[in-house]
């Protein structure tokens, strides 16, 4: 009885040992993929903000413009081959051609 107990008991703590790993575990890889997701938008932004485009000239990412043209199945599968642009303000050129605001993709896909 007392050889079941103490088995048991081990085996309880082999458990929540186990357990702590795999949490410990899932906490380092959400930790290690919100660096790299980061790291993607900083790129990203970093890319987008060093376009050559005149100022006043329609700034945005191919997510934005694809939401503008209300082509949700490619937005779809760019959100998913480019997760980071959807953090990336976009400075659509107004009707006279210069930049009015920044807007985020949600914010456009909103008006739609």
């Amino acid at each position: 009885n007392n050889i079941a107990s103490s088995i048991k008991d081990h085996s309880h703590t082999t458990h929540t040992s186990v357990d702590h790993l795999n949490v410990d575990q899932k906490a380092m890889e959400i930790s290690m993929q919100e660096t790299r997701n980061e790291s993607e938008v900083a790129k990203t932004q970093s890319t987008f903000n060093s376009d050559s485009a005149r100022d006043g000239a329609d700034k945005s990412t191919q997510l934005f413009k694809l939401i503008e043209e209300q082509n949700w199945i490619q937005c779809r599968l760019r959100l998913r081959d480019h997760p980071a642009e959807a953090s990336v303000w976009s400075s659509p050129a107004g009707n006279n051609g210069y930049t009015k605001i920044k807007l985020l993709p949600i914010h456009e896909a909103c008006k739609h």
